[in-house]
């Protein structure tokens, strides 16, 4: 009930007694979305969407390429923390340029602000793998991927070799 209140991925239990019993782990990730909320408020996440924003709006402008302009879409969305929006907007431009890394690592991004570790991951591992090995773009991903994979959400997740 409450996630639905605060627009969360929805969490289902085979009954009200199965749900008390996940109380304890369940409200640490409404605490993870109230501190992710804060800081997405207060921090510098949304300067560095809206600066990374403005940059793509100019290129789609001065080439006229659509790539470019779907890019730029998908970053409004992130920049006014539509995640929602965000996550089916990188997975149309990924279906539109599979081989590009950036969306999705943009995806991955937007998967975790949502808390959707067990999705976020593979998009990281699949970012890090269209990167050139060894850049700091592959290492951003790799570091990016290890971290949720170390999670106890993502325990059941196969882990790469």
């Amino acid at each position: 009930m409450r996630c639905a209140e605060l627009n969360l991925p929805s969490t289902y239990y085979c009954g009200d007694e199965c749900a008390q019993a996940h109380w304890p782990k369940h409200k640490v990730y409404h605490k993870e979305q109230k501190d992710w909320q804060k800081d997405a408020r207060e921090g510098t996440m949304p300067e560095h969407d809206r600066s990374t924003l403005e940059a793509q709006e100019r290129v789609a402008e001065k080439t006229g390429c659509e790539y470019s302009k779907h890019f730029a879409a998908a970053l409004a969305l992130m920049a006014e923390d539509d995640n929602h929006g965000a996550a089916k907007a990188w997975r149309k431009i990924i279906k539109e340029r599979p081989a590009q890394p950036l969306p999705h690592w943009n995806l991955a991004t937007v998967l975790k602000r949502s808390s959707r570790f067990v999705e976020a991951a593979p998009m990281y591992l699949k970012a890090m793998e269209l990167h050139e090995d060894g850049t700091e773009d592959w290492a951003d991903a790799a570091a990016s991927a290890f971290d949720l994979l170390m999670l106890e959400r993502c325990d059941e997740m196969p882990k790469p070799e």
